[in-house]
């Protein structure tokens, strides 16, 4: 099931949003600003939000008339096949309506939600109402190969045709179809490759597993050879099981560009490891065990080991799942200032990583995270940590405020992944270095505000033109060649941003740089200060570089020079506002 947004208009609906909320794990309550209070998140034009909401592949259940949602999505409608759920639920709950969405599991989760509720589901599919189970929609673990006969299918069976069921699938056996052995209608299931019936519909089970013996080296075409010489039809394939400590990239590659549309299992999920460095049949069947599935048969090739199970693998259960690490930057320190992706990806993974300072600024988001805290100087070691929780199968964020790439987190796991293994000395300044040690994992990184972006759009646009970013931390470098960059930006004339300008045992760095700055610059160049942003603290300083007190400055600040053209401008309302002109301005003779 795909992440729930439960849609509150007005706060007559709430009770009914949080009991749905608390049977739906992945689920947050979405309310209108300006009515609903306390919601997980909140939204002012629900014409822009459901689109949005739905292009992202959100189920969406509307506290509302189903008018309103009906109005809103019917634009954006475009392929019944592939739309996620839209559900109208009355507000005092006791009404359900799947609206959209029957074929992707719409009317499964209104069926459910109905028991929790104990509501009434008004589910107008023909189909579901008189066999009680969907042709088009199959449930999880079942490919129907033919969907665009499944309409016509289903019209004739609610006239009358008799049926056949050619093949095992207990969902079908359970319906409403009472079929005969001499049915005009026929329903295969197989896992074979054959024809579609000309009268009828196939459905793939996905019991098949290969068993990749070389990741590295794998060639999809060859395994589609394989497949076709074993009668093997590569839409009932349910899991790839890989070796321990191989990398998947190699494979995830080929499936997504060239070779997408053989296969119709998950590629994220699919992808599964097991424990141990070699692929065999014994291994094999120690996973489908786990699985609580039953091997009918292992067929052994040059690069696979196939296994053919009795039913639909449950894939949560198979082998471990190949895990990651998302390096998200939660912005300078308020939820607000956080991308919808980052939150999204936070949600969704199970373990945190992080200083304690930041973790703590997500207080209201981690009641159900594990949470791995550590110190402010042990960047190396927390990326480590991240990189081997993720290595175990887990989805991990590894948490960092502002963005992770500025001065951040997403440096400091890249620079572990560079380190050469014991013995190895080809990679020092080798520019294209392979990365070691967590092959199995795959890594992203999400970007986030920057303390620098946030102080200069609070007082206006200080970085308008071209700037420049510098810390003054001399930990990692010397401070010659902190003098020789900010000379350099000084020379010229760029916005010059600095971060980590001081702490409680380093002062000398700020004054230093404050130094060489006011030899280069005048008095009246706008100096921006903030401190502490999008806290309850915060402080926001738009002075003059004659003005500027280096007392208040520590490594919660950031400041900002400006250039030679930057101005401060008096704003009703506003004490000023600080900001760089676009472009140079030309003097009569042409001359800059």
């Amino acid at each position: 099931m795909s992440k729930t947004a439960i849609i509150v208009l007005n706060t007559s609906g709430l009770d009914t949003a949080l009991h749905i909320r608390s049977a739906l794990p992945d689920s947050e309550i979405w309310g209108l600003q300006k009515r609903v209070q306390n919601a997980d998140r909140s939204f002012n034009d629900l014409g822009a939000t459901l689109p949005a909401l739905m292009s992202k592949g959100y189920t969406i259940i509307g506290i509302c008339a189903a008018g309103i949602l009906i109005r809103v999505l019917a634009p954006a409608l475009k392929n019944k096949r592939t739309e996620p759920p839209v559900l109208a639920v009355s507000e005092d709950g006791e009404t359900i309506v799947p609206l959209i969405g029957g074929l992707t599991g719409g009317n499964e989760l209104a069926g459910n939600l109905a028991q929790t509720l104990n509501a009434y589901a008004a589910i107008t599919g023909s189909g579901a109402r008189k066999f009680g189970i969907a042709l088009e929609s199959p449930p999880e673990g079942y490919i129907l190969a033919n969907p665009s006969q499944a309409k016509t299918i289903t019209s004739n069976l609610l006239s009358g045709t008799t049926t056949r069921i050619e093949g095992k699938a207990p969902w079908l056996e359970a319906s409403g179809l009472k079929p005969s052995g001499d049915g005009k209608i026929s329903i295969h299931i197989s896992w074979k490759n054959q024809p579609v019936p000309e009268n009828g519909l196939l459905y793939y089970p996905c019991c098949i597993t290969l068993g990749i013996k070389n990741p590295q080296s794998l060639c999809i075409k060859t395994v589609l050879q394989d497949l076709g010489h074993h009668n093997i039809a590569p839409q009932a394939i349910a899991s790839l099981l890989l070796p321990a400590q191989s990398s998947p990239h190699h494979i995830r590659s080929m499936l997504k560009q060239d070779y997408a549309s053989q296969f119709s299992f998950s590629h994220s999920q699919a992808i599964r490891y097991a424990d141990q460095p070699k692929i065999n049949e014994a291994v094999m069947h120690e996973a489908l065990t786990q699985s609580w599935a039953s091997c009918e048969e292992i067929i052994e090739t040059e690069q696979l080991v196939i296994a053919i199970s009795s039913a639909p693998i449950d894939v949560q259960r198979f082998g471990r799942p190949a895990g990651s690490l998302n390096i998200i930057g939660i912005g300078p320190g308020s939820l607000k200032k956080m991308t919808l992706e980052s939150h999204d990806c936070l949600m969704e993974c199970s373990d945190w990583v992080g200083y304690d300072t930041y973790l703590n600024l997500l207080s209201g988001l981690k009641a159900d995270k594990t949470l791995h805290a550590s110190g402010n100087r042990v960047e190396a070691e927390r990326a480590r940590e991240a990189l081997d929780l993720a290595a175990q199968g887990k989805k991990v964020a590894l948490v960092t405020s502002g963005d992770p790439g500025i001065f951040a987190m997403a440096s400091a796991v890249m620079e572990v992944l560079d380190e050469p293994a014991p013995g190895d000395l080809s990679q020092g300044n080798n520019p294209t270095a392979t990365a070691r040690g967590w092959p199995e994992i795959s890594i992203s990184v999400l970007p986030g505000i920057s303390a620098m972006q946030t102080a200069s759009a609070k007082a206006g646009a200080m970085l308008g033109h071209d700037f420049c970013t510098i810390s003054l931390s001399d930990i990692r470098k010397p401070w010659e060649i902190i003098e020789k960059r900010l000379l350099a930006a000084l020379d010229s004339d760029m916005v010059i941003a600095l971060y980590n300008p001081a702490s409680k045992t380093r002062k000398q760095q700020i004054q230093q740089a404050a130094k060489l700055i006011s030899e280069k610059r005048p008095g009246s160049t706008p100096v921006l200060i903030g401190k502490n942003l999008e806290r309850a603290d915060e402080e926001l300083h738009i002075i003059q570089l004659s003005e500027l007190d280096l007392s208040i400055i520590d490594m919660r600040t950031v400041v900002i020079f400006g250039s030679s053209k930057s101005r401060i401008i008096s704003w009703p309302d506003q004490s000023s506002l600080v900001y760089t002109p676009r472009s140079y301005r030309l003097s009569e003779n042409g001359q800059q």
